[in-house]
């Protein structure tokens, strides 16, 4: 199994930052049984909802500093 090239920088990622983000709320609306009667169970839905399509959408919006840096990774192959 070969990583795609972006593997490198998976870090710079927009789409790798909100799906980490996703998890993360959903994790913490589990973890944290407290803060439920103060919040619920929607605002953590809804933020990883909104989180996990933001990560979908940003897969394929170009993102130039990630670009810049394969061009590079290119070159020196």
């Amino acid at each position: 199994m070969r990583l795609d090239r972006v593997a490198r920088f998976w870090w710079r990622l927009w789409s790798v930052r909100f799906a980490i983000g996703a998890a993360l709320v959903a994790a913490a609306g589990e973890v944290l049984p407290l803060w439920q009667p103060a919040m619920g169970v929607v605002p953590y839905a809804a933020i990883s909802s909104a989180l996990a399509v933001l990560s979908a959408v940003s897969r394929v919006v170009h993102q130039g500093a990630v670009q810049s840096k394969l061009d590079a990774g290119a070159e020196e192959a």
